[in-house]
């Protein structure tokens, strides 16, 4: 599996809205410290070394804004898995309708929809199907990161456009606009999210039909219920295994 996925997420989870939250601070009036000004005030590397420590900071402040939406309150948890059962009910919904038109539909494992399953579904896409189809793990870890992105960049969004809007215009109309971009930003990470599951959920499913061509068997992990039961278009049932 190659470390492009990474970078992407890096780029786009961290830097950028680590990038935005500077900004926001700069526009509050934060100054720059005198000493990194001092530092580098009239050398010929300071348009190599500024930018540098720009983007440290950046980073260290996205990878702040990451942890702290994993941490608190369980934000990352709870986010992910409501998306998750979004993604699910739409990928038995298309199971449905494949059923109606004489279509195979596309098992999943019987506790599909338990609390658990998200992270064990995410942990068998990076594990057991990334290395096999870095395609499918890449899809989905970047729809992971415009997911991220979008969700830690939406108060920082809001903020820059309320405080460059609020010179201009009316208070009210730029407290609109910053209230309509955190709205949009925050419905954009919903579907973002909610198209990594399903592309997990298929990357799943499709490697189970794979492994059942060579070998007549699927492989569940244990508590994805190894007996071979499985949900289709919401009803369980037993395979072939």
């Amino acid at each position: 599996m190659n470390t492009i996925p990474f970078f992407y997420y890096d780029v786009l989870a961290r830097m950028i809205p680590g990038g935005l939250l500077l900004l926001c601070l700069r526009v509050a009036g934060l100054t720059e410290p005198a000493s990194l000004v001092d530092v580098a005030k009239d050398e010929p590397w300071k348009t190599i070394i500024m930018p540098l420590i720009g983007a440290a900071m950046a980073y260290l402040l996205g990878a702040l804004l990451d942890g702290c939406f994993r941490s608190f309150f369980r934000l990352a948890e709870r986010f992910g898995r409501c998306q998750y059962e979004k993604a699910l009910k739409d990928f038995l919904k298309g199971n449905v309708l494949a059923a109606d038109k004489g279509l195979p539909p596309r098992p999943l494992p019987a506790n599909a929809s338990a609390e658990e399953f998200h992270h064990d579904a995410w942990q068998w896409l990076a594990l057991k199907i990334g290395p096999k189809n870095t395609a499918a793990f890449s899809l989905a870890h970047r729809f992971q990161a415009e997911s991220r992105l979008f969700v830690l960049s939406s108060v920082p969004a809001a903020y820059l456009a309320f405080s460059f809007l609020k010179i201009p215009c009316a208070a009210w109309v730029a407290a609109a606009v910053g209230i309509i971009i955190f709205v949009l930003f925050i419905f954009t990470a919903f579907s973002s999210e909610r198209n990594r599951w399903i592309w997990t959920l298929a990357a799943i499913c499709q490697l189970q039909k794979d492994e059942k061509d060579e070998s007549g068997t699927c492989t569940w992990p244990p508590r994805w219920g190894s007996s071979g039961e499985v949900k289709q278009g919401g009803s369980a049932q037993q395979t072939g295994a």
